[in-house]
């Protein structure tokens, strides 16, 4: 699997093994999060609001993020000088609220209203989505990349099936 994530001729191969491992791990880990989210809502957050949840994981993130924004970066000099910078600041508020904040309250709204297995189906149209929108970018679109869609969609459907 790493071979087709991480195909030859990527910038990924500039990178040391060790960093390889480390991404490698990271994914993996996010793939695990990302189920066990989905697990835990449905099992111990049954009777707390939708919007609750995304509330509350939002503003647990915003403060690291916050501390690492001010004190990690040069933000505030690309905000002070910047041209354009209070616009893109403006899209970058409305990318987090309609596409994470909105779709994290959905999605624990579908939860709620089913099983963890049957919202993890959404696992289905990501990647389809980021390849519809890399394409729609003007970027092209390789064999190996339609592979590892494969290889993705049909993990997911073998682990979704009834026994």
């Amino acid at each position: 699997m790493f071979i087709i994530l991480f195909k030859p001729g990527a910038q990924l191969f500039a990178l040391h093994d060790t960093e390889k491992l480390i991404l490698g791990f990271l994914l993996v880990m996010a793939t695990f999060m990302y189920g066990l989210s989905n697990n835990v809502t449905k099992r111990f957050l049954q009777e707390v609001p939708a919007l609750a949840i995304a509330s509350f994981a939002y503003t647990c993130m915003s403060i690291p993020a916050a501390i690492y924004l001010f004190s990690g970066t040069d933000f505030s000099v690309k905000i002070s000088i910047g041209k354009d910078a209070y616009w893109a600041l403006g899209y970058i508020f409305i990318l987090a609220a309609v596409g994470s904040a909105l779709a994290m309250y959905l999605f624990n709204k579908l939860i709620k209203n089913s099983s963890a297995l049957v919202a993890s189906f959404v696992t289905y149209f990501i990647p389809v989505v980021a390849m519809l929108w890399g394409i729609i970018d003007g970027e092209t679109l390789q064999f190996i990349q339609i592979l590892g869609l494969a290889v993705i969609l049909s993990g997911v459907y073998i682990v979704s099936i009834k026994k």
